[in-house]
């Protein structure tokens, strides 16, 4: 917390939301290699990360496969094991990292686990989107990483934007010398996407003028324009309500925490309705979104259904007319369904 020199949040954000300055904090960068074929996905300060290492000369410490292709051994010309290395002479995997000192802005991202998986990539694309208009420029030396820290139940994900330049450029600093300024990456981003023709497509959630212009290659299934739209949206909308904190770290999740028990909850739901054989999707009502479960009806006959469909249908003011059993016995014989299941 020394180095912590400014901190804000927003107490009226649906989700926790805030950010803080920190004037020196170290990074570690860390290059695993190309990945190998058939080499699975391994965990790395909580990423997904992929790569078989360097194999590096134990004599000129010269990595191979980079200069002169994979296989072929590449040496220093007075080398020892230049024409004739053994397995021994060679360091089979190494990691490459630097680790320097610079400045960053330490933000709390409003997602939960309901939006995690979509919410993170399109926070990170949409900032970055900002930060770019903001500067009018290339900004390649602000770089990002996440950090996610469970607490219980929670999962608090921080986004770090640091200085990849040891020490800092200033960049940071400047933007928090005024917090209206980190105010102005939101609105610029938020107006630039809400504002991009790909609006105009109902097949298209974001394109290369907006959002998937700043995404990671590998994560594009992942990036939302309306999921950043949404968060954007929230943060920019309720700015009036930014006070000073010691810390993001202080900010209370309690409405993260309710988010986080209804997306368990959900999964839960979901889950018991597939192993009874049922239905689980999401029902619209008056542009309203529900998670719905439709139990199987194994238990009931022909007959049964079409009294009750009957009854709802001339109900509540409706006159709808009847539903035979002959009408149930036509549907569920033309209905494809999962094996046990009688809808």
């Amino acid at each position: 917390k020394e180095a912590i020199e400014e901190a804000f949040s927003l107490s009226d954000a649906p989700l926790p939301f805030g950010f803080e300055y920190i004037r020196n904090c170290n990074f570690r960068e860390i290059n695993f290699g190309e990945p190998r074929e058939g080499q699975s996905a391994f965990k790395a300060a909580g990423h997904d990360a992929r790569g078989g290492g360097f194999q590096i000369c134990r004599h000129c410490h010269k990595i191979q496969g980079i200069s002169r292709g994979r296989g072929v051994p590449d040496h220093k010309p007075r080398c020892p094991a230049k024409d004739d290395g053994e397995e021994e002479d060679f360091l089979r995997i190494a990691y490459l990292y630097r680790e320097f000192p610079s400045e960053a802005i330490r933000i709390l991202m409003p997602i939960s686990a309901l939006d995690a998986d979509k919410g993170v990539q399109s926070f990170i694309s949409g900032l970055n989107l900002g930060l770019r208009l903001h500067f009018e420029g290339k900004v390649d030396h602000l770089r990002t990483t996440m950090l996610e820290a469970p607490e219980g139940l929670v999962t608090r994900r921080y986004l770090y934007v640091y200085d990849s330049v040891p020490g800092g450029t200033g960049y940071l600093k400047q933007l928090m010398t005024k917090p209206d300024d980190f105010r102005a990456i939101f609105e610029k981003a938020l107006h630039h996407m809400q504002g991009c023709s790909c609006n105009a497509d109902p097949e298209k959630d974001g394109c290369y003028r907006c959002i998937y212009a700043y995404r990671d290659a590998s994560r594009m299934e992942k990036t939302s324009r309306s999921h950043a739209v949404a968060m954007f949206a929230a943060i920019v909308g309720n700015w009036e309500s930014l006070e000073t904190v010691g810390s993001i770290g202080d900010i209370q999740g309690n409405a993260l925490l309710e988010s986080e028990l209804e997306a368990m909850f959900v999964q839960r739901l979901e889950t018991m309705a597939k192993d009874a054989n049922g239905i689980f999707r999401t029902v619209t009502v008056n542009g309203n979104d529900f998670n719905s479960v439709m139990p199987p009806m194994s238990q009931l006959n022909d007959d049964e259904i079409a009294n009750i469909l009957t009854f709802a249908l001339n109900s509540w003011g409706n006159e709808n007319g009847e539903v035979t059993s002959g009408d149930v016995t036509e549907v569920r014989a033309a209905t494809e369904r999962p094996q046990g299941a009688a809808h």
